[in-house]
């Protein structure tokens, strides 16, 4: 039941395990209350059930008026719906309120020891829709002579997920206190989507997803380009490099006197699948200006050996 300016709040029906209490509204206060919460020995999550929401409601939580948390109500029906969101680590008894921003009408509010997503299973990106980035072709040896194990080494693939989170406008602010919101979230779940948490510390500041591995840098750091630069294997720098080539041209060569592009083995390091995307590519930007191709391998010519649009010359042949 939902109790809307009530004098006195409704009695609370806690249990040991759930720790629930029913939510009412503080028409002077413009907020709802629960009072008397059980958080037992400790919680870290809540759960909320909720109505009709309008849209996305954010709800501020707090124990004795100390943010522990904030959750978001996403409901576009009067069905009863829940909410959940973790919270900063909290136990024993406490008044609970929620402020909300935006319109929803809380029902329930219920503590727990379980985390968000207990019992949520990992769904990986389909195969076809992944990135191959050659990973066993990877090589990497430290200055003890330490080497990085092979695929071979390793054998067939885990079940495991890698993930490589890369920024790379860093110079521009460089001069800000850089803040760990991985770090900080750990600690104070309820500053989420509080700018103004104290977890931040005094502004202006820059916030990272994590430490980056070489620690907190600008990107025009010339030992940063370069030991960034080491981490790809030897095709994905060559693509990083044809690509760079390619702006330049279009940056200063004149596009009115179709100054021709020329290119010495270009993508001897490229996978199969990425050269024929580049050699796509070339031919589509012949047609703006000549692109002369030199190459010792075989497999460029086999693409385009049934494309009377681009000529193919063997010089062995010419001479």
């Amino acid at each position: 039941m939902v109790m809307r300016g009530a004098k006195h709040p409704p009695t609370l029906s806690a249990s040991e395990d759930m720790h629930m209490a029913e939510l009412y509204f503080d028409k002077e206060a413009k907020l709802w209350r629960a009072d008397k919460v059980d958080f037992g020995t400790g919680s870290i999550s809540v759960r909320i059930r909720f109505a009709h929401s309008g849209n996305t409601t954010l709800g501020y939580v707090k124990a004795d008026g100390k943010d522990i948390g904030v959750i978001a109500f996403t409901s576009y029906d009067n069905e009863d719906t829940e909410a959940r969101c973790e919270i900063d680590p909290t136990e024993g008894i406490h008044d609970v309120t929620i402020a909300l921003r935006g319109n929803a009408k809380l029902l329930s509010f219920e503590a727990s020891a379980e985390p968000v997503y207990a019992g949520i299973t990992y769904e990986p990106i389909p195969e076809k829709a992944t990135l191959d980035l050659g990973y066993d072709t990877w090589e990497a040896t430290d200055m003890l002579g330490r080497k990085v194990a092979s695929v071979e080494d390793v054998g067939k693939k885990k079940d495991k997920q890698v993930g490589i989170f890369y920024w790379t406008w860093h110079e521009g602010h460089a001069d800000l206190r850089p803040v760990d919101v991985v770090e900080v979230l750990d600690k104070y779940p309820a500053a989420e989507y509080r700018k103004d948490h104290p977890a931040w510390g005094e502004r202006p500041f820059q916030p990272y997803w994590h430490e980056p591995f070489y620690g907190f840098y600008r990107d025009s750091d010339p030992y940063i380009i370069r030991h960034h630069a080491a981490l790809l294997s030897a095709g994905t720098a060559d693509q990083l490099y044809l690509a760079t080539r390619l702006a330049i041209c279009d940056l200063v060569l004149p596009e009115e006197k179709q100054v021709p592009i020329i290119l010495d083995d270009a993508l001897a390091n490229f996978d199969d699948e990425r050269a024929a995307a580049a050699l796509r590519w070339l031919k589509k930007e012949s047609k703006r200006r000549q692109i002369l191709l030199f190459t010792c391998h075989r497999r460029e010519g086999e693409f385009f050996a049934e494309d009377r649009e681009v000529f193919v010359q063997r010089l062995t042949e010419a001479v």
